[in-house]
């Protein structure tokens, strides 16, 4: 696998426990060379996107989603591109 996608969302919002991890996680990689530690692990492309406010009401949850949706496959057309390459 050379390329990882994390979504973070969370209908608690902010006070959400996987959220918090995750978020850890991510800010523990950011720390430290995240290219050199996933690629000893074969995962060269690392995307991180986030559906911020779907804790927010229905409105703010469609559009956070939309949002998401469209930078994963933004992120998806230039994996598919540079795996072309």
């Amino acid at each position: 696998m050379s390329h990882i996608l994390v979504i973070n969302s969370s209908v608690s919002g902010e006070a959400s426990i996987s959220r918090i991890l995750v978020e850890d996680a991510v800010q523990r990689l950011s720390e430290v060379n995240p290219d050199a530690v996933l690629a000893f692990i074969g995962i060269t492309d690392v995307a991180f996107i986030h559906a911020e406010g779907i804790g927010h009401g229905p409105e703010a949850r469609e559009l956070a989603l939309a949002n998401a949706r469209s930078r994963i496959a933004e992120a998806a057309i230039s994996a598919a591109a540079a795996l072309r390459a």
